[in-house]
C-alpha cells in the first residue's frame, strides 16, 4: 500500500492548490495502474476546496478505472469531522459528472 502524506506535499493545513492536487491525482494513478493500494493521509488538514478535491480525487472517475476498483484500492485516513461532508460532495459531483459526461456533451453541442 501506498501512502500518500497530503499535508506534506501542500505544506499546509489548508488544500487549495490545484497544481498540488494534480500531484496527487498523477501519484494515486500512477499506483493504480501498478495496481496498488493508496491509502490519502489528510492528518493535519483542516480544511479543502471542492476543486482541490475533484482535481486530485475527482477525476479518478473519468479515467479507465471502475467504481469498484477506486472503493477498494483508494482509502482516506485522518479527515476530520466537518471535512467529511465537503469531502463526499466533491466526491459525489465528479461521480455525477463522470457517468453522464457523453450525456452532456451531446446536450451542449446539440445546444
Amino acid at each position: 500500500m501506498i501512502i500518500i502524506d497530503v499535508k506534506a506535499m501542500n505544506k499546509d493545513s489548508i488544500c487549495k492548490d490545484i497544481k498540488i492536487a494534480d500531484e496527487i491525482f498523477k501519484k494515486i494513478k500512477e499506483s493504480f495502474d501498478k495496481e496498488e493500494k493508496v491509502l490519502l493521509n489528510f492528518s493535519g488538514i483542516s480544511h479543502m476546496t471542492s476543486d482541490f478535491i475533484q482535481t486530485s480525487v475527482g477525476r479518478l472517475y473519468g479515467e479507465k478505472y471502475k467504481k469498484s476498483f477506486i472503493k477498494n484500492n483508494l482509502k482516506y485516513d485522518f479527515i476530520c469531522g466537518d471535512l467529511k461532508a465537503i469531502f463526499k460532495g466533491g466526491i459525489k459531483v465528479s461521480k455525477t459528472f463522470y457517468e453522464q459526461e457523453n450525456r452532456l456533451e451531446y446536450n451542449v453541442y446539440d445546444v
